[in-house]
């Protein structure tokens, strides 16, 4: 008896060693954040479509000048930022004699004409009808040996076509060059205008007497207009710009007064401007964010919020820009949409 009531009080003793068990409690429900809805307000405003870009202030008159023919270097005339006469002689490739022969080829073209004028006043008397058309044949053959030297020369040589200053010179005597590889730039910095780089889909966008806006190195912002646009289908030859919008500034003598400046201050030689041309704009129009305008399908529509309640409208949109668009149809001024 006594050693099963030492065992029993053991067995009491260790389930009083277990640890009590918990009662886990229900979570507490939280309720879930109310819906953050961003809505923007339809106004009106002026919004415009434009193509932006980079333009380079060059001349308008430039050119870049090239050999037509292989060779090798043989004299470079100019150095960078000469000036130059209209004809001046800037280049020419190796040639040996050819100048020389071509000095004695033009003083035996004299000798013969004075020759054949001579024969054709004793035709009948001492020359014969067959003699003086012998020495006709053998002038021809003179001038067109002479016009063969000459289209070599030409094609050796670099002339210049205007008055300007030399802006760039990429070869160097003794130099191997490729024929049609440009290799002098000349340009009259006295009128000067801009040169804007465009896509060609932008490109078919455009014409010319469109506005347009430059931004000045200060920041300042200065109009302008488009004064020519190429055209893609257009071949560009040789030694010409490749295809680039040309733009002027819009009354540079009233802009240079308005801004305080020279006239020839506004701009400088090959910099590069911020530019942008307005192929459209609209005043006092209604605009939303382009964030706002969703699209599904077919549909182009946007999600109104009238007490509490959304509900989606399709709308016609007109001109866009970078941010915003242009509300045709389907909204009216105040309405409260829900952006993205």
């Amino acid at each position: 008896m006594i050693a099963v009531l030492i065992m029993f009080s053991f067995l009491i003793s260790g389930c009083n060693l277990l640890p009590e068990e918990e009662i886990q409690e229900p979570p507490e429900l939280i309720e879930p954040p109310e819906p953050n809805i961003v809505t923007e307000t339809v106004q009106r405003g002026s919004i415009r479509e434009e193509i932006t870009g980079l333009a380079r202030v060059a001349a308008a008159e430039e050119s870049d000048l090239y050999f037509t023919r292989d060779g090798r270097v043989g004299e470079v005339l100019v150095s960078y930022n000469d000036i130059v006469e209209e004809g001046e002689r800037l280049a020419q490739l190796e040639i040996e004699d050819l100048e020389f022969e071509y000095e004695l080829a033009l003083l035996d073209l004299k000798k013969e004409r004075m020759a054949l004028e001579r024969k054709e006043s004793l035709v009948g008397h001492e020359i014969s009808e067959f003699e003086l058309e012998m020495a006709r044949i053998d002038l021809q053959k003179l001038e067109m040996r002479i016009d063969r030297m000459a289209d070599r020369l030409a094609a050796s040589t670099i002339y210049a076509p205007f008055e300007g200053r030399v802006t760039s010179i990429s070869m160097r005597e003794t130099d191997y060059i490729e024929e049609y590889t440009s290799v002098i730039s000349i340009a009259d910095p006295s009128e000067l205008e801009l040169h804007m780089r465009v896509s060609a889909s932008d490109l078919q966008q455009l014409v010319s007497g469109l506005e347009a806006e430059i931004i000045l190195e200060d920041g300042t912002l200065v109009e302008a207009v488009v004064t020519e646009v190429p055209s893609l289908s257009a071949e560009i030859s040789p030694g010409t710009p490749d295809r680039r919008v040309r733009l002027k500034l819009k009354n540079p003598a009233e802009t240079a007064q308005r801004l305080g400046r020279e006239e020839d201050e506004l701009l400088e030689y090959d910099t590069l401007l911020r530019s942008r041309i307005i192929l459209q704009k609209r005043e006092d129009t209604l605009l939303l964010s382009r964030g706002a305008v969703r699209e599904y399908g077919d549909r182009t529509f946007v999600r109104i919020l009238e007490d509490d309640v959304r509900r989606e409208v399709d709308v016609k949109l007109g001109l866009e820009s970078d941010n915003r668009v242009e509300v045709l149809d389907g909204l009216q001024e105040g309405d409260e949409v829900i952006s993205h």
